[in-house]
């Protein structure tokens, strides 16, 4: 059996955001220490998967990203997913106005008609085994004919801070509720990044043209 290599494909955030981001992470590891995805670099996941040939993965990444435009996008605060239904914590992420997510799903779908079609199916779905039964059967059907995260209409672009601790939930928002972010960010790039457990790794980063 081909080794298998969780793969995923990711906007990277101009310095605005990254900045941003990256504070907000800082203070949340000052109040109550570690949490999932705080090592994370700032990202806005477009896709995920298990491949056995990540080279044929970046191969077909390459050569669709000099037909994509770079996203400028519109901030619109926090958003925060109450017992994530695929980490059972409290998710707070930086969300966008609807016009700007439209975007991303339009590019999303681009790249997931290139990248799904390479992916190891059964364990792409094997992934997500755990949270199955919490996930509503939209999601179920999305990931089983699709891959990760959710395509269309379902799906709600934005860039996570950390999944936190319900018990220690209350302390991060006291800090951060205040701190909603705003204005306009770009997003320069496609980044396609291998999970060594559950660390990306950084093994592609392409470039997007600017709108004419």
């Amino acid at each position: 059996m081909p080794k298998l290599t969780t793969c995923f494909l990711a906007l990277e955030p101009d310095e605005k955001l990254t900045s941003l981001v990256l504070g907000h992470k800082r203070k949340v590891r000052e109040l109550v220490g570690e949490q999932q995805f705080l090592n994370d670099p700032p990202h806005s996941t477009l896709y995920l998967a298990s491949y056995s040939d990540t080279d044929a993965l970046a191969s077909q990444v390459a050569q669709i990203t000099d037909h994509l435009s770079l996203p400028v996008m519109d901030l619109v605060g926090w958003h925060v997913f109450p017992h994530d239904h695929l980490t059972g914590k409290d998710t707070l992420v930086c969300s966008f106005t609807e016009a700007s997510k439209q975007e991303i799903r339009k590019l999303q779908r681009q790249v997931i008609e290139v990248a799904s079609p390479l992916r190891d199916v059964a364990n792409t779905r094997a992934r997500y085994d755990d949270a199955w039964d919490r996930l509503s059967a939209e999601e179920c059907d999305s990931i089983e004919n699709w891959g990760f995260p959710y395509i269309g209409g379902i799906l709600q672009p934005h860039v996570t801070i950390a999944s936190i601790a319900q018990q220690a939930w209350p302390t991060v928002w006291k800090e951060l509720e205040s701190l909603s972010p705003s204005g306009q960010v770009g997003f320069p790039a496609i980044c396609l990044y291998a999970l060594q457990g559950e660390q990306p790794v950084l093994l592609r980063r392409h470039a997007l043209r600017r709108k004419t």
